[in-house]
């Protein structure tokens, strides 16, 4: 880093903050147009959104509370906790979607 720009460690905390909000963003408009798209075809595909839409709120409250956790250790005590099990519940949700989203598109092909 140049010395003219001096590293603010906020900053890097802000941009981590936004990008798990662009991501709960992708998944509340990933789970808009599978519900609108696949909306015919039964109570999967909108158990499926809902799924979505239940992880995007999800990801928001998980983001706004490890900045808020952040924002705190780095103006008051200088001590950042890990979020190693935020990780895993996050890691496990995605996989569980997936999983899902494979089974019922195997359910369709298979009936299709």
């Amino acid at each position: 880093m140049s010395a003219d720009r001096p590293h603010h460690p906020m900053l890097a905390a802000e941009r981590t903050a936004l990008a798990w909000q662009r991501t709960a963003l992708g998944f509340m408009a990933a789970s808009a147009v599978a519900l609108k798209v696949l909306s015919g075809a039964g109570w999967g595909p909108v158990a499926m959104a809902g799924a979505g839409f239940v992880f995007a709120v999800a990801t928001l409250v998980m983001a706004a509370r490890r900045y808020q956790q952040v924002h705190h250790g780095l103006h008051h005590d200088d001590s950042l906790r890990p979020s190693g099990a935020a990780v895993v519940a996050m890691g496990a949700s995605v996989l569980a979607l997936g999983a899902g989203c494979l089974w019922w598109i195997g359910v369709i092909g298979v009936q299709g």
